[in-house]
């Protein structure tokens, strides 16, 4: 009994200000530039007020605003911790709250940018209404690959199949949809058979092939401009951690034209009589907008279509 005298000080109890362990859960997938909330926990395990710290970040008690200066909570309390991501993709950013000593971390880590690379390119220079390109290498296999194809034809163009499986049109530009740009998910395979159905012969068609990875199951924005006689050019706005990918035209002015990009990196170019076809794309670390243009020639066209990150 004299024990237990000596253990009661506050309110029959010794005073304990030291909280049970407590858990904020990380997260992954998380948009840069962005204020992310933890899950909320309850304080348990004291029977007096305790001081609750943070750094890297704020906290909030029972729903109150969210503060980096110290405070207290009691017991039966909820807490939550907010951090904000910095620009940098696949990066993890923390928060790390102290209650009566006892601390735990949370961790916001961004999603990862879309990832590409430029695989292919194949011309034809067979009278047809059907092209079919064998073996096109259509990049590494993965369950999130989409093909993206810059396609060139100078007929009507009405159909694209890669593998077999019928592509999406994004976008297309030019009297007869001489250049456009086509989407297909594909998670198998390294190389595919691409087919490009015409309305009308032709003797000249190409492509550019691109393999995109942890993009949007979407297309983020698509743009194009044809020109009968002048430079082609438009805008396309790409997110943050996005890319862009154009395809474009010439419709004939003379021997071996020769292109010239400006807002895209060109990746290929191909000339047949007077007719030539080329592909671009940009990769965006900070949203950026930029201007498109293609000069060469007096008729020519451009199709772009960006992608943002899942």
């Amino acid at each position: 009994m004299p024990n237990a005298m000596m253990q009661m000080f506050v309110g029959g109890f010794a005073p304990d200000d030291e909280p049970d362990a407590f858990t904020f859960t990380d997260v992954t997938g998380q948009n840069p530039s962005t204020a992310i909330t933890s899950n909320s926990i309850t304080v348990t395990g004291i029977n007096v007020a305790s001081d609750i710290t943070v750094s890297g970040g704020t906290y909030s008690i029972n729903g109150g605003a969210f503060t980096s200066s110290a405070g207290t909570v009691t017991k039966d309390d909820s807490v939550r911790v907010q951090v904000t991501t910095g620009s940098g993709f696949s990066t993890s950013y923390s928060a790390t709250v102290t209650i009566g000593g006892v601390s735990d971390t949370f961790t916001a880590t961004t999603k990862s940018p879309v990832s590409f690379s430029f695989t292919d390119h194949k011309f034809d220079t067979a009278l047809s209404t059907s092209t079919t390109y064998t073996s096109v290498n259509i990049g590494s296999p993965a369950a999130d690959r989409k093909v993206v194809l810059a396609v060139f034809d100078g007929a009507p163009i009405t159909s694209v199949t890669v593998g077999g499986v019928t592509a999406t049109r994004l976008v297309g530009y030019g009297p007869y949809y001489n250049t456009a740009i086509y989407q297909v998910n594909l998670p198998s395979g390294t190389t595919a058979n691409v087919t490009v159905n015409t309305s009308a012969v032709a003797n000249r068609s190409g492509i550019g092939v691109w393999a995109v990875y942890n993009a949007q199951s979407a297309a983020h924005a698509t743009s194009g401009n044809y020109q009968s006689n002048g430079i082609a050019s438009t805008t396309i706005a790409i997110p943050a951690g996005g890319v862009a990918i154009g395809g474009g035209y010439d419709g004939g002015t003379g021997s071996s034209p020769t292109f010239s990009w400006s807002g895209l990196s060109e990746q290929y170019e191909y000339e047949y009589l007077s007719y030539a076809h080329t592909g671009a794309h940009l990769y965006a670390a900070t949203a950026n907008t930029p201007t498109v243009s293609l000069s060469t020639g007096a008729e020519r066209g451009i199709a772009v279509a960006s992608f943002a990150p899942a």
